[in-house]
């Protein structure tokens, strides 16, 4: 009876079960500001990019975020500082929001 009711509800709201698919965003971006939170970072950058993820916050196309509770945030947040310090071009993969803006799985650095 259980099953029946989850996939009635999945059917009735897809939205609970629907993702963003992943986009790409070329290593041609400066990373401008960072702002650091306990648990998660907002990058800001130029120039902007049109692939929001359908994320709402107003600045979702120039500023994206990373969860910093796991390791792989972390690793994201450490390559992002090391190349706005040597002022190096970046990119970014990102996939699905994190607190209203497009969150970060992945990050170039141009050398």
């Amino acid at each position: 009876m259980k099953k029946i009711l989850l996939v009635a509800l999945l059917g009735v709201f897809p939205s609970f079960y629907c993702f963003a698919e992943s986009v790409q965003i070329p290593a041609d971006r400066t990373i401008k500001t960072i702002h650091a939170y306990d648990t998660f970072i907002f990058i800001e950058f130029s120039p902007s990019f049109d692939a929001n993820q359908g994320c709402t916050a107003s600045d979702q196309n120039v500023k994206v975020a990373i969860d910093t509770s796991n390791d792989l945030g972390r690793n994201i947040y450490s390559a992002a500082l090391s190349a706005a310090a040597a002022k190096k071009k970046v990119g970014f993969g990102i996939t699905g929001c994190y607190s209203g803006r497009p969150k970060l799985y992945r990050i170039d650095v141009k050398f």
